[in-house]
């Protein structure tokens, strides 16, 4: 089980204002994301399992949940990575912002018109501030980019 905790840095955007901040990933083995797939996968067949003793429903709901089971099973085993931490703050109002820790595939690939697709320079994360319901995205600081490209100009491509 790998235990490779990455920081990256990250800006908050919204209209005219801009935050920084960082979040941690944790990069998933092999074995961690099996164990994932399969506590999914465990998960919604049980509950297709107990939707056996409802009368008719269960015509529905125990292949609904067999099938669901299987998708994000699969789902949840493509997952290298985790969100740990992260902090920034919103860039309307101020007030910390917090990623909710969740396995994800972040940063988002950003499939451009060519077909290939980055990594590190991914599509932004929509997120809303509970505080001040301002809309704003983040998006992975270019001068950590550019810092990375520097040191490891092959890492990008």
């Amino acid at each position: 089980m790998s235990r490779e905790i990455s920081q990256i840095g990250i800006v908050a955007q919204s209209s005219q204002k801009t935050a920084s901040g960082f979040v941690r990933i944790q990069t998933l083995g092999p074995s961690r994301r099996v164990q994932n797939a399969l506590r999914q996968l465990g998960l919604y067949w049980g509950i297709g399992l107990f939707c056996v003793l409802f009368p008719l429903l269960h015509f529905i709901l125990v292949p609904f949940f067999l099938i669901l089971g299987v998708f994000l099973a699969v789902r949840a085993g493509v997952v290298d990575r985790v969100v740990v931490d992260s902090s920034v703050a919103c860039p309307e109002c101020g007030k910390p912002f917090q990623l909710k820790a969740a396995l994800v595939r972040w940063p988002l690939p950003n499939e451009c018109g060519s077909g290939t697709s980055s990594p590190m320079l991914g599509r932004p994360l929509n997120e809303v501030c509970q505080s001040c319901r301002w809309s704003f995205s983040i998006l992975p600081d270019s001068r950590n980019l550019n810092a990375q490209e520097s040191r490891n100009p092959e890492a990008l491509h």
